[in-house]
């Protein structure tokens, strides 16, 4: 599993990357940290990942796979949307859910 600092650190530079796609510009006057709520939110959501996923490549090779691209887009979804970590992760898997064996080939 990855420390929490690399999920704080992976929030602020998705942060970074939403604003320069909504403004179009990059400023690094105008680039904020995410907030505490977003750290905590990201460090909840990197630890249950990688839960789920240690528990799928347990059990065999193609469960964790399949948890892993179940929950790719969570964090860009906290973010964004300023979901909380769970409604984040539910949505995550129901847009995935549509095509997942897409999902599933593109997180190889």
């Amino acid at each position: 599993m990855t420390g929490p600092i690399n999920f704080v650190l992976m929030a602020a530079a998705y942060s970074a990357i939403l604003h320069f796609l909504k403004s179009g510009k990059f400023d690094l006057a105008e680039y904020k940290t995410p907030s505490v709520r977003c750290c905590l939110e990201s460090i909840t959501r990197g630890f249950l990942i990688g839960l789920f996923a240690l528990a799928g490549f347990i059990f065999c090779i193609l469960p964790g796979l399949i948890v892993q691209s179940l929950y790719l887009f969570p964090l860009l979804l906290i973010l964004d949307k300023k979901l909380t970590f769970w409604e984040a992760m539910e949505e995550s898997r129901k847009k995935v859910q549509k095509n997942l064996w897409g999902f599933v080939g593109f997180s190889c």
